[in-house]
């Protein structure tokens, strides 16, 4: 899939076809306060993948990326084109990749491909967190001032909104993801 022009809809639609299953819709207006705007959570249950992306100017996806752990059928350290970004670890004696990807293009053929060459782990493993999902959107960042600015926003963000949209998810996502969640989770 390639978002690129593609009005929201018919992504939402291709996403629905592949067998991910919406779990979270977060409506937000944009910086002039003149569109709405949505931060998507999808959830793959065959393959433990959360998709999350949000949109820009009401109608197209501004950015997002999917979320996964696998393991290759050997258990062993490899090279995939279908990788993006992430990091092997160890667990027991075999390796996970903990990684996510840009949602906007070659998302499906990635996932096909990592299918094919071993399995998608469900429930998550516990690993670095690094590439965990955020459940962030742009407008929780956005700032008109500097860079740092912005990031400092980004950064109490994942303090404050990754948990309590965490627990907005349906329970059996949040156990199936909460191992590697990049925020830790205050059990209540």
């Amino acid at each position: 899939m390639r978002t690129w022009g593609m009005n929201i809809k018919d992504v939402l639609t291709e996403i629905e076809q592949f067998g991910f299953r919406q779990v979270l819709d977060i409506p937000f207006m944009n910086d002039e306060g003149t569109k709405c705007d949505h931060l998507y959570i999808y959830f793959h249950y065959e393959h433990g993948i959360v998709l999350q992306f949000d949109t820009y100017g009401g109608d197209r996806v501004n950015g997002g990326n999917y979320y996964y752990q696998w393991m290759p059928e050997n258990g062993k350290p490899c090279n995939s084109y279908a990788f993006s970004s992430g990091g092997w670890e160890k667990v027991d004696d075999k390796y996970v990749w903990e990684g996510h990807g840009d949602c906007r293009e070659g998302m499906f053929e990635s996932i096909r491909e990592l299918a094919h060459d071993g399995k998608f782990i469900t429930p998550w493993v516990k690993t670095s967190g690094i590439f965990g999902p955020t459940f962030v959107h742009w407008m929780d960042h956005h700032s008109d001032g500097t860079w740092d600015e912005g990031y400092k926003l980004y950064e109490e963000a994942l303090k404050v909104k990754t948990p309590e949209r965490f627990k907005l998810l349906p329970s059996e996502v949040q156990s199936a993801i909460k191992m590697n969640i990049r925020t830790p989770i205050k059990e209540e």
